[in-house]
């Protein structure tokens, strides 16, 4: 069974936090939803209150536990999301996804340089220089999944789960929740 790492904190976008957590737990995917500050209670964009299965400082070796790191959307959040657990996870040749906000974080922190990606249209002028940028709903590159927005976030979650637990797998979870998918 894959298993997928979730990041969110303060700020974070919280359709596109539910929404990949609920997709891929639906696929049969371990997520773990982990929140970056110390506190399991996370206030989302839109007052929406989750609370984390754990915090990511209690993750001593993310990269060697998860085959996915997920960054969802969120100015706030993504501003103080980890560098070094990222490194890891690109060092290690696992899945990044990111969305919305949250190319920006990769970009700081170094990660996908050169790769096709998106991000929320806003910060195209951010990450555009680092990224070979792609005016498209989601983006797939080697092992980054990028998307815009939270209206890109169950294609952008159904896309994730296809890679991680393959495309059968992703239709029949696509065909639950009557999402069309694009293959």
């Amino acid at each position: 069974m894959p298993k997928a790492l979730v990041l969110i904190a303060d700020g974070s976008e919280e359709i596109e936090a539910v929404t990949v957590v609920d997709v891929l737990r639906r696929a049969d995917v371990n997520v773990t939803l982990a929140a970056v500050k110390d506190n399991l209670q996370v206030h989302c964009s839109r007052h929406v209150v989750i609370l984390a299965d754990e915090l990511l400082a209690n993750i001593p070796d993310a990269s060697a536990m998860f085959d996915a790191i997920i960054i969802p959307g969120g100015i706030n959040g993504a501003k103080i999301l980890s560098n070094r657990v990222l490194m890891e996870f690109e060092n290690s040749n696992k899945w990044i996804a990111a969305m919305c906000a949250g190319p920006t974080v990769l970009h700081a922190a170094d990660i996908g340089k050169g790769k096709r990606a998106t991000s929320y249209p806003l910060f195209k002028s951010r990450v555009e220089g680092h990224f070979e940028y792609q005016e498209e709903d989601v983006v797939v590159h080697g092992k980054l999944i990028t998307s815009r927005g939270p209206a890109t976030a169950m294609l952008w979650a159904v896309i994730i789960a296809k890679e991680l637990c393959g495309v059968e797998k992703a239709k029949e979870v696509s065909m639950q929740m009557l999402f069309k998918t694009p293959w």
